[in-house]
C-alpha cells in the first residue's frame, strides 16, 4: 500500500505538469519599437489597450498606434552585468485559460558589478476580449568571455 502512495506521489506532478502542454498555445507575433519616453507607471508590467491607459503610461505624448487594433505590452527591471543584457521574448496565447503569456530572458552580460536598468515595449494584435496578460521573466548570466567565442 505505501508503495503505491509514493508512486502516486511520484507520478502526480508529472500528470499535473502535463495539463500545460504547448497544445493549448499559440505563438504571437510581435513587434518592438523604440521608445522615446519612461514608464509612468510605478508597475514593472504594462497592457496598454486604450487610450486612457496610454496616456497614463506616456502622457500626452502623441503615438502612432491605433488602439482599436493594437495593444501594447511592455516590462522593465534590472540586473548586473558589463553592458546591457540580452532579452529574448515570446508572445504566447493560452485560449483554454483566456491568458497571454509574455516570457522573457534575460541575460546578464559579464560580472561587472553595475546596476542595468532595461525596458522592452512592443506591440501585438488586439488582445482578445476577457483575456489576462501574465508576465514571466526568467534571469540568467552570460560570462561575456563566452558570448566572445559565440560572435566568432
Amino acid at each position: 500500500m505505501r508503495a503505491q502512495h509514493v508512486i502516486l506521489l511520484i507520478i502526480s506532478p508529472l500528470l499535473l505538469f502535463s495539463c500545460f502542454s504547448k497544445e493549448h498555445l499559440t505563438e504571437i507575433d510581435y513587434s518592438l519599437f523604440k521608445q522615446e519616453y519612461h514608464f509612468n507607471k510605478k508597475s514593472d508590467n504594462i497592457v496598454i489597450n486604450n487610450q486612457k491607459d496610454l496616456i497614463e503610461f506616456a502622457g500626452e505624448k502623441k503615438l502612432d498606434i491605433d488602439l482599436n487594433k493594437t495593444t501594447i505590452l511592455g516590462f522593465r527591471g534590472s540586473t548586473g552585468g558589463c553592458k546591457p543584457p540580452q532579452i529574448d521574448i515570446e508572445v504566447v496565447r493560452d485560449d483554454s485559460k483566456k491568458l497571454y503569456i509574455v516570457k522573457a530572458n534575460v541575460y546578464q552580460i559579464g560580472f561587472c558589478k553595475k546596476l542595468i536598468f532595461y525596458q522592452r515595449t512592443f506591440t501585438i494584435n488586439k488582445i482578445k476580449k476577457n483575456y489576462l496578460v501574465v508576465f514571466q521573466t526568467n534571469n540568467f548570466i552570460k560570462d561575456k568571455t563566452l558570448l566572445d567565442r559565440d560572435s566568432d
